[in-house]
């Protein structure tokens, strides 16, 4: 082989590399984009147990709230029971005067302590659903490899194209022959 055909048989090796080379990087940006995918499902899926715990905590500040909503209500009847027992000892009236009022102010006081306790655990569970929310907010969508395929090919078509072009212009008459290496 003389050295002109030494170097055309390079050129077209070297148009044949980039091919294989453009190839190659179609298959690393389909795996690239397969690994991208899983990793996106494990973090959505994490995000889905979170925000499954999230609620399940609203959930609980709520029956919390309840709970102790209802230790307030048995803490008010026995301040109440305490405060009719000791007036009734002394021999007050209940119906009327200051004596009614100090009832009526304790039934109101407490009403206001039920509301407390029930506002603070809805605004507490209303965190913790916001916070699920967020992490659903938070999930990402798969990539297609179809389109970081079809990039890594465009961009290696384009290499191979110009080495063509170039090898094409180097060796006009041979770039469409057959080699005959002998």
């Amino acid at each position: 082989m003389s050295g002109a055909g030494f170097a055309e048989a390079m050129s077209a090796l070297s148009v044949g590399m980039q091919a294989y080379g453009a190839v190659q990087n179609v298959q690393a940006a389909r795996e690239q984009v397969q690994a991208n995918n899983a990793a996106v499902e494990a973090q959505n899926a994490a995000n889905a147990a979170n925000a499954n715990a999230a609620e399940l905590q609203a959930r609980q500040a709520l029956k919390v709230g309840a709970d102790e909503e209802q230790r307030a209500m048995l803490r008010t009847a026995m301040l109440k029971s305490d405060q009719r027992a000791s007036m009734a000892a002394r021999g007050l009236s209940l119906e009327e005067g200051s004596m009614a009022n100090i009832l009526e102010s304790t039934d109101f006081m407490s009403q206001v302590d039920y509301a407390t306790i029930r506002q603070n655990a809805q605004q507490q569970a209303w965190g913790y659903r916001e916070q699920a929310k967020n992490y659903l907010k938070a999930n990402r969508s798969k990539s297609s490899s179809s389109t970081a395929e079809s990039a890594a090919l465009l961009t290696g078509i384009g290499s191979v194209a110009k080495s063509w072009m170039a090898y094409k212009k180097a060796y006009p008459d041979e770039a469409t022959t057959d080699w005959n290496v002998s």
